[in-house]
């Protein structure tokens, strides 16, 4: 993928007044890390935030590999935990901020004001203002993914966090505890919050969860002081926030917190509950690297298509009305490789003689996709995407959306024993046309369904780490 910076806009010409020594220096000069400093206190949830952490992303599956999948293997997000404490024996409570990562060791807890954090929790806790609950937040870096793949790297930043905002959910839910998924709280409150304390970060998605009214145990925690603008050296992450993500940022209408379907597919009977076994299947959950190029049996892909009927409690509005903000439609490669009959999928052939060069060519060379069988495509209208008709756009909960709802796809293909994966440079003209879709629709993302060959091939875009779909 060749990215276009042409229309970059740098204000301040910080990339052409560097001399050769500043130049060095930026390269080459790191500032010393803080002292560390340890701090102990008793908190209320950690323990739970922890294990549901280490389950919901840190956790590794099939093949070694994480159970959440991520463009690129990059993970462009952090997880904060926001437990109530206190200092031992003290009877007086209050909020902290921990960061946590995938081992022990990476666990800290962020020195940011009391106050600060009071009033995040008061923003967080609206819906179920309880001293028993718990926020596991999700902030995504969208420059950690946009510095590979372009502006493109910012659609894919959400749709990982999507992905793991609902392995959160749906692991808190598997061990028995009241969970949901704030959305819509990402308030002017809060997004101040993110900014001044995590620069160049914005708030994704809150998973909260209901915790035990006793404390754990005492614990000595290091102490993480906050970034500020002035630490992220030179404008490399200005830039692209100023022109792509800050357009592309909004706020998500508040719904009711209950459990409501992410896209409208037809719930098939059949369909156990897709808690009781989410631990397991996340474990077995992985993209697939190559496919066989045999039929797909039909009863299959309609579990799979079960699985994403799943309702997930969440507070965005009900959109499944007369118009979904995200339709889901289903490609099929050839009228032999399956029978299917789900009347709320809408279903379509590819045009007789599309070969296999021509799915290669729609995903900018990745030869893996020519042996699949069926294509998910998740798409929305686009005046109802963009805003175009006056209203305000709907960008942040189209994609919540759909990568909530790939994510359930996944799940799907590992209970029935499909392979499955997410096609992250797909040529949208080329995909409206073989899926006989309206110029008036904007595809979002697309999922490649088959049965899986190997799991040890190498896939195509993955060669070499560093670079991005096609590549020279």
């Amino acid at each position: 993928m060749v990215v276009d910076t042409t229309m970059i806009h740098d204000p301040a010409g910080a990339y052409s007044s560097l001399s050769v020594v500043d130049a060095w220096r930026a390269m080459t000069h790191l500032d010393p890390p803080a002292p560390g400093v340890s701090q102990t206190i008793q908190c209320r949830g950690l323990d739970n935030a922890l294990e549901i952490a280490e389950q919901g992303i840190f956790d590794r599956g099939a093949g070694d590999r994480r159970i959440v999948p991520s463009a690129g293997a990059i993970f462009p997000y952090s997880l904060l935990a926001l437990v109530e404490s206190k200092s031992p024996g003290a009877p007086l409570r209050e909020w902290s901020l921990f960061r946590l990562g995938d081992s022990a060791e990476q666990l800290r807890r962020i020195a940011i004001p009391s106050d600060q954090l009071t009033t995040l929790a008061q923003e967080l806790n609206t819906e179920s203002p309880s001293d028993s609950i718990c926020h596991l937040i999700l902030v995504q870096r969208p420059w950690l993914s946009m510095r590979k793949y372009g502006p493109r790297g910012y659609l894919y930043a959400s749709l990982d966090a999507a992905h793991a905002s609902v392995s959160l959910l749906g692991t808190a839910l598997s061990h028995g505890r009241e969970s949901f998924i704030q959305l819509a709280s990402a308030s002017r409150i809060v997004r101040n919050f993110v900014s001044s304390n995590f620069p160049y970060h914005e708030f994704h998605s809150a998973v909260s969860f209901r915790t035990s009214h006793l404390f754990d145990e005492p614990g000595s925690f290091r102490l993480e002081y906050p970034r500020t603008v002035r630490d992220c050296r030179g404008d490399y992450e200005k830039i692209p926030w100023e022109n792509i993500v800050e357009p592309l940022m909004g706020t998500t209408s508040r719904g009711a917190i209950t459990p409501k379907r992410l896209v409208e597919v037809a719930a098939c009977p059949k369909n156990p509950g897709l808690m009781s076994v989410w631990t397991d299947l996340s474990r077995r959950r992985h993209s697939a690297r190559s496919f066989t190029g045999e039929p797909i049996p039909g009863e299959s892909l309609g579990d799979l298509l079960a699985v994403m009927a799943t309702a997930l409690p969440v507070d965005i509005p009900n959109s499944m009305q007369e118009h979904p903000l995200v339709s889901v439609s289903l490609l099929l490669v050839d009228k032999t490789s399956c029978e299917l009959d789900v009347p709320s999928v809408r279903t379509q052939f590819v045009p007789d003689g599309t070969g296999t060069e021509h799915f290669v060519r729609a995903c900018m060379g990745q030869r893996h996709v020519g042996a699949a069988k069926a294509f998910l495509l998740f798409h929305a209208n686009t005046n109802q995407l963009l805003g175009t008709g006056g209203d305000g756009h709907n960008i942040r909960e189209a994609l919540f959306r759909s990568g909530a709802a790939a994510h359930l796809a996944y799940l799907g293909a590992a209970q029935n024993h499909l392979g499955i994966f997410t096609i992250g440079g797909f040529v949208q003209t080329i995909w409206k046309d073989l899926a006989a879709l309206p110029a008036t629709e904007e595809l979002l993302c697309l999922m490649a369904i088959g049965v899986e060959q190997s799991e040890t091939r190498t896939r195509a875009d993955r060669e070499l780490r560093a670079d991005a779909h096609g590549e020279a």
